[in-house]
């Protein structure tokens, strides 16, 4: 190999791990930034961290990063275990969506499941649904969908709410973003208000079809107000 090439084949290399490193990076960002959400929306949430768990759960499968099979339990058990036998270490992943094929893939172990209670489970789901969130949504839309989550959970209550969100921003007809900011009461465009607006109007109408377009209107203002009154 001449001196040229030589060149070449030592750019690449640098390149790749490079970019290695920053995929190795971006996974432990994700654990970071997931670690201090999940302490924040447990201390709110309390003692409800199971309902918690199923509404995110709930969004999840909508959006289609979930199966229907799947369940926050069952995930959180999974992790647990994994963490246990010293095989979910972030450094070993290149990107979150390996991470998550790894916690997927574990066998269970059924005797020490036994042990594990429901809420263990729950939190640990959470922690990996809060994950999912920032990795594919990025640090402020992941981080502001769990926070929102959290502080509105009576809103959210169901479950339904967070599904048909999801099935929205699916189809491209909203952003997790938007929705996201209007309800917390951060800035936005005039124009990502309106749509965040419209978007919550739509969920509100599927998912309780008799109510009228008033009083739709006024839970989703209700929603926004309770953020600016706290």
């Amino acid at each position: 190999m001449n001196a040229f090439a030589n060149c070449i084949y030592e750019q690449i290399e640098r390149g790749w791990r490079t970019i290695f490193g920053i995929l190795v990076a971006a996974v432990s960002e994700v654990f970071s930034v997931a670690a201090k959400v999940v302490t924040t929306a447990l201390q709110v949430v309390g003692t409800n961290i199971i309902d918690f768990a199923k509404m995110l759960e709930s969004f999840f499968k909508a959006v289609g990063l979930l199966d229907e099979t799947e369940s926050v339990e069952d995930l959180g058990d999974r992790a647990l275990q994994a963490e246990e036998a010293g095989e979910l270490d972030p450094e070993q992943f290149d990107s979150y969506e390996e991470y998550m094929k790894k916690v997927r893939e574990f066998e269970l172990d059924e005797e020490r499941s036994k042990t594990i209670t429901p809420e263990q489970k729950m939190e640990k789901g959470s922690e990996l649904m809060t994950q999912l969130a920032v990795a594919h949504y990025g640090e402020a839309a992941g981080a502001g969908l769990v926070t929102m989550v959290a502080e509105h959970r009576e809103y959210f209550s169901d479950g339904d709410k967070l599904s048909e969100i999801g099935k929205l921003t699916k189809d491209g007809e909203a952003e997790v973003a938007d929705i996201v900011n209007y309800v917390e009461g951060k800035p936005q465009s005039t124009e990502k208000n309106d749509a965040a607006f419209d978007a919550l109007l739509r969920v509100e109408k599927n998912t309780a079809p008799e109510q009228s377009v008033e009083d739709a209107m006024r839970a989703i203002i209700a929603l926004r107000d309770k953020k600016e009154d706290e």
